[in-house]
């Protein structure tokens, strides 16, 4: 885990910047990258606003997938539940069951995917990042949903992601 943007953004090799537009990837190295970031882990962020986006975002992704679950096209066997901070997305026995949910006291986002596994989401800026690759969480999500539903996803359009 990073313990300040310029140290996290020093150490990848693309940035992102989040903004009113989505998710824009930045070819910048070393120091300057940083800008692009607000670390908001390890104690920057407090309890009520981290259960603020936290529950934003998935009541957000509760939405998108009760839609989804809407269409004709999507698997007999898919069901979504959100319970106690925890969103659970079955999508039937072959593509497996996604499980989301908050940490509180690590003030992150657990995702357990059946694609790519289990990844640990800080709050960088408005958007949930995965620390080791510096992917975030919906853009991960997108591109594992787009290849299970054989269309193209894209949550940031129908999330919209909250400044802290």
């Amino acid at each position: 885990m990073y313990n300040n943007s310029a140290l996290y953004a020093a150490k990848r090799p693309h940035c992102f910047e989040i903004g009113s537009v989505g998710l824009h990837s930045k070819n910048l190295l070393g120091p300057e990258c940083c800008r692009h970031f607000t670390n908001t882990v390890n104690g920057s962020l407090d309890s009520l606003t981290f259960e603020t986006m936290v529950e934003d975002m998935l009541e957000s992704l509760l939405d998108f997938f009760e839609q989804l679950g809407d269409e004709e096209n999507v698997h007999t066997d898919f069901d979504v539940t959100y319970s106690s901070g925890v969103l659970t997305v079955h999508f039937g026995p072959n593509h497996g069951t996604y499980v989301i949910n908050k940490q509180t006291p690590n003030k992150q986002i657990w995702l357990s995917s059946p694609t790519s596994g289990p990844k640990r989401y800080d709050l960088m800026g408005n958007d949930w990042v995965y620390s080791h690759d510096g992917v975030p969480m919906l853009r991960l999500l997108s591109e594992e949903i787009s290849t299970i539903l054989g269309k193209s996803v894209n949550l940031y359009k129908v999330i919209k992601l909250k400044e802290t």
